[in-house]
């Protein structure tokens, strides 16, 4: 299947790349070795330089594989499974206030383009 453009905000953006810079403090490759091999086999890092290479752009427009759509849709709306635990709540939150919208975005394009009712919103 093809992918798609997928505009994001200069906001957006650079909320990525500070996720991506951040990506240690949300997964640890020591603590969470499971789901940090399962990020890196699924190509999270590949996406997430997609961004970077926008730096200090006012938006743009990134083409994505519908891989990259249908992974990013997946993590976006099973985030309780990378963070399970009641401590993990404030990170939980801290991570979808800073990238929710733009995570969001992969979700919608997926539901738009290609259909997405075996996969649920996150709530």
């Amino acid at each position: 299947m093809r992918g798609r453009s997928i505009y994001f905000m200069a906001d957006e953006i650079a909320a990525m790349e500070k996720f991506f810079d951040d990506f240690d403090i949300y997964f640890s490759a020591e603590k969470h070795e499971e789901k940090y091999e399962y990020l890196l086999h699924n190509g999270m890092w590949l996406i997430l330089r997609k961004f970077d290479i926008c730096n200090g752009s006012s938006g743009k427009g990134i083409y994505f594989s519908y891989c990259e759509i249908d992974f990013m849709s997946r993590f976006f709306i099973s985030l309780d499974y990378f963070f399970p635990e009641a401590d993990d709540k404030p990170l939980k939150e801290k991570f979808i206030a800073l990238a929710g919208s733009a995570f969001n975005k992969f979700f919608l394009c997926l539901d738009k383009y290609y259909g997405s009712e075996h996969l649920f919103p996150l709530g």
